[in-house]
């Protein structure tokens, strides 16, 4: 098996680049299994800050590797697949212990990825750069910038660039 693992800073591009390079894969949000654990806990508020903090608290209670154990099942018998979000090296260990396993790390500046955050208007996500800076905070104590990446993509031009660098990326890993 192989897995294509995606970590990034919110707002660099994690999910645009996953659609990209995904043309045939299977990709899979690890913050789908955050929502879905949410819900089981009659939590209905899905707000950048609460979805951070309850991912925080999981993890304290289960491990840092939990959202990587609860998407497992899901793909274990696949042959390729991506997956976007991961937030701690343990995430990356528990999938690097069952697969074959290239973590590549989109990065764009914290100005660019706060406008982007701002101009997608995703349900959910922050209204302020203080809120921005808050959900930087819980996501840096999750250890994403803990993440020992293989490829570093720099996302801090256009969306034409971007889709040229993953052409590129593709025809060399798959």
């Amino acid at each position: 098996m192989k897995i294509i693992l995606i970590t990034g800073k919110r707002g660099a591009g994690k999910t645009e680049f996953a659609k990209m390079i995904a043309k045939n894969i299977p990709v899979y949000e690890m913050s789908e299994y955050v929502y879905r654990e949410m819900k089981k806990a009659n939590i209905d508020k899905f707000d950048a800050i609460t979805v951070g903090q309850f991912a925080k608290d999981l993890r304290k209670k289960y491990g840092n590797d939990i959202v990587a154990r609860l998407l497992w099942d899901d793909i274990k018998d696949k042959q390729i697949v991506v997956i976007s979000g991961a937030r701690s090296p343990e995430e990356v260990d528990f999938f690097r212990q069952r697969a074959k396993v290239i973590v590549i790390k989109i990065d764009a500046k914290p100005e660019i990825r706060y406008e982007r955050i701002v101009q997608r208007n995703r349900h959910g996500d922050i209204r302020s750069y203080e809120q921005f800076l808050e959900k930087e905070k819980l996501d840096e104590q999750l250890g994403v910038d803990q993440i020992i990446e293989d490829i570093i993509i720099d996302n801090n031009h256009d969306i034409d660039l971007l889709k040229r660098k993953i052409d590129h990326l593709v025809d060399f890993i798959i």
